[in-house]
């Protein structure tokens, strides 16, 4: 990643795109942009591998619009982060796929309540690097509960219909919300130490 972010931020350089005091800001964009579609193939391809595609794209689609506004878990790695992507999908794939059907309506219950109330304390969750204004928590926590109140409406309606996508969006919403804990914990420490 750092050679590719360098080999683009060089060619701005030798076409006037950037000047020299905007490539640290471009270099690392850069490599952030590329992290984030690397995490988001690696998933789609752990999709493909399984046979789940369609749960890769629901799962992706859940965790993005969400931790967006609800923040949480951020690693401090670009390979930590994909790795905890990618085991966070699987996870959420094998509770999908090795649930039985007669419990997906209970499990979708049960995970959708747990993530709710998890989220309705916590989120959203400040990182310590992007702080945000009291106004701005408010909006963040405003539209994360919506999501995350729409989509466990949708995974419990999807569930009652025997859809199995149903239980990928709810154990995906519960994962959002361990991710909340984990970012908390996180922060914690991060406090305690410095």
């Amino acid at each position: 990643m750092e050679h590719i972010s360098q080999k683009v931020v060089a060619y701005f350089l030798r076409n006037n795109v950037i000047t020299e005091d905007e490539q640290d800001i471009y270099q690392y964009g850069i490599k952030l942009i590329i992290s984030n579609v690397l995490g988001v193939v690696l998933i789609l391809l752990a999709g493909v591998i399984l046979n789940q595609f369609w749960f890769a794209v629901v799962h992706l689609v859940c965790m993005i619009t969400v931790r967006i506004y609800s923040g949480g878990f951020h690693a401090d790695t670009y390979i930590v982060c994909n790795s905890s992507s990618v085991i966070t999908f699987l996870l959420v794939c094998g509770v999908t796929v090795w649930l039985p059907p007669k419990i997906w309506l209970w499990s979708a219950i049960i995970f959708c309540i747990v993530a709710l109330i998890i989220a309705f304390y916590l989120s959203p969750v400040e990182h310590p690097n992007k702080p945000f204004t009291k106004k701005q928590g408010r909006k963040y926590r405003m539209i994360s509960l919506t999501m995350m109140v729409l989509l466990s409406i949708s995974a419990i309606i999807l569930t009652i219909y025997r859809i199995q996508i149903g239980v990928c969006i709810a154990a995906t919403l519960l994962a959002i919300s361990i991710l909340m804990i984990a970012g908390i914990m996180k922060n914690h420490f991060l406090r305690s130490d410095g």
